[in-house]
């Protein structure tokens, strides 16, 4: 007899959720068996500007009531930036299955990148954003993924999603681009490194129709991160740094992922 996760299916992601579906009706149909101490291990090679969704691990994690999984970027294949090559911009997309429903995490991969979470089976799926160039000798690298049982490890720096771009200039008396955050991936705070500490420079955040709802001031944000705020009406949507000091400067905008 179908399970409830099995009836349940949703639209999203619709190959994932369903080979998840049948590797849980699989595992409730058979014997108890003893967990191994690592549940899924992958290494799997990207190419810089190459934008192609590659499913790095598909995994049943029934009878784990946490998990976490590992990212790592291996040393060698031209990781470290030097004057004709840059290390690369890759996201994940992690999704966990818990009776047919599913919940989703964005974070960018960064090597010693961990996030847990709780789930019958978890899909990562793993893709480049780099901006590839002519001359680059090494547009290869591996992207390794380690889910294994536990929890993350106490630590002051969350998961992460950068956007793109991440880091830009914001003219005197001007704005710098409107950042869109993506919803229902938990994203929850906000870091923002600027050369300029003023109360003449802001965080401005956005609601659902990219109005400005709420503002703080650099020298007051520091360099923490901070929690999003909640309008009145859906959540923080986008941000966008504005500069009506005399100066021209540079920031730097990194999110942090529940997990």
């Amino acid at each position: 007899m179908p399970s409830a996760f099995s009836r349940r299916r949703v639209s999203a992601d619709l190959d994932v959720l369903s080979e998840g579906s049948d590797i849980i009706d699989k595992q409730r149909q058979s014997p108890a068996t003893s967990q191994s101490r690592t549940l899924a291990g992958s290494q799997t090679t990207f190419t810089k500007g190459d934008p192609t969704k590659q499913t790095i691990v598909n995994c049943c994690i029934a009878g784990e009531s946490a998990v976490t999984i590992l990212f790592g970027l291996p040393g060698g294949g031209g990781l470290v930036a030097n004057a004709v090559t840059a290390p690369p911009q890759a996201y994940a997309l992690i999704t966990w299955l818990v009776d047919g429903v599913p919940s989703q995490r964005l974070i960018s991969i960064a090597s010693g990148t961990s996030i847990t979470g709780v789930g019958e089976y978890v899909s990562v799926q793993a893709w480049d954003s780099s901006v590839p160039f002519n001359g680059d000798p090494n547009p290869d690298y591996p992207i390794s993924c380690i889910v294994a049982p536990g929890t993350r490890g106490s630590t002051s720096l969350p998961p992460t999603w950068f956007p793109q771009p991440a880091t830009f200039e914001v003219l005197a008396s001007g704005l710098g681009p409107v950042i869109n955050i993506p919803q229902n991936v938990g994203i929850r705070s906000v870091r923002l490194l600027s050369s300029l500490k003023s109360d003449l420079v802001t965080l401005n955040f956005l609601d659902f129709t990219l109005a400005e709802f709420m503002f703080i001031p650099t020298d007051v944000l520091g360099n923490e991160y901070v929690d999003l705020p909640v309008p009145h009406r859906g959540g923080t949507c986008g941000v966008v740094v504005s500069n009506a000091d005399t100066t021209n400067m540079y920031a730097s905008l990194a999110f942090g992922v529940d997990g």
